[in-house]
């Protein structure tokens, strides 16, 4: 089952990149608007060789995790205290409500008002992209655990260090991860929006300044590019790190 997926996915990727390139040669557009898939093959090698894309990918990546370790940090906090207080609680669904919906585009004014144009304001939007559905996942699976095994904690007499891991800690592992995947990828959009808006901050520029720029020059080949190592990126982290979960869920189902 798992080659024929792969299978499905070259596949439909083969016929993307064939429809790509009969479209590029076929005159309907402009080369400069539609390049051939050896142009932005050519142009990917030159930014990695003249514009240090690699090095503009891992500043990016490194925001996103510092980010999101931020927010893993604030939602255990959050539900620590909503556990031994029902106000704090109620009070931090009230604020998932207001702020969950609310883009990180849209209160960048503020946060410049508040932060100038920092690194410290990056930070900030994508906290706050990341945050809320993160604390969302979590406390709903501490409340069903809490539901389910408090009794039987309370019963036994389990010390709190064996219950966190054997109960909380493996109880919430793929809620986390699948936190962990809607952080990641609300972090990584907003952060790619942030990039495209702040551009370099300090003596750094990440990707989304880097596909903003080539749309200056009308360097379409090499916008294309920044987006391809934009998800590659993506792929890379999804198969990286959320692989696990996917096979999780998958032995699930076969179970």
């Amino acid at each position: 089952m798992g080659k024929k997926k792969v299978m499905h996915k070259l596949s439909f990727l083969i016929i993307l990149l064939f429809a790509w390139e009969v479209t590029a040669y076929s005159g309907t557009y402009p080369e400069a608007l539609f390049p051939s898939l050896e142009a932005i093959l050519v142009k990917f090698y030159m930014m990695v060789i003249n514009d240090n894309l690699f090095g503009k990918a891992l500043y990016s990546i490194s925001i996103v995790i510092a980010s999101i370790t931020i927010s893993l940090i604030l939602s255990v906090l959050m539900i620590v205290i909503g556990n031994f207080s029902e106000y704090f609680k109620d009070n931090a669904e009230v604020m998932n409500s207001i702020a969950s919906p609310l883009p990180g585009i849209a209160i960048l004014p503020l946060v410049i008002l508040w932060f100038g144009i920092s690194r410290t304001s990056m930070v900030f939007i994508i906290v706050h992209a990341t945050l809320w559905p993160l604390w969302s996942q979590l406390s709903l699976s501490v409340d069903r655990i809490n539901r389910r095994f408090s009794r039987f904690i309370h019963a036994f007499k389990i010390s709190q260090r064996k219950s966190f891991y054997h109960v909380y800690y493996l109880g919430t592992k793929p809620d986390l991860m699948a936190g962990l995947q809607i952080s990641w990828s609300r972090g990584w959009r907003a952060l790619i929006s942030i990039e495209m808006i702040f551009g370099m901050v300090g003596n750094q520029t990440g990707l989304g300044w880097l596909i903003y720029e080539r749309r200056m020059y009308m360097d379409t080949a090499g916008l294309i590019a920044g987006l391809i190592a934009i998800a590659i990126c993506g792929i890379f982290f999804e198969s990286l790190f959320f692989r696990s979960k996917t096979m999780e869920v998958a032995h699930g189902t076969t179970d």
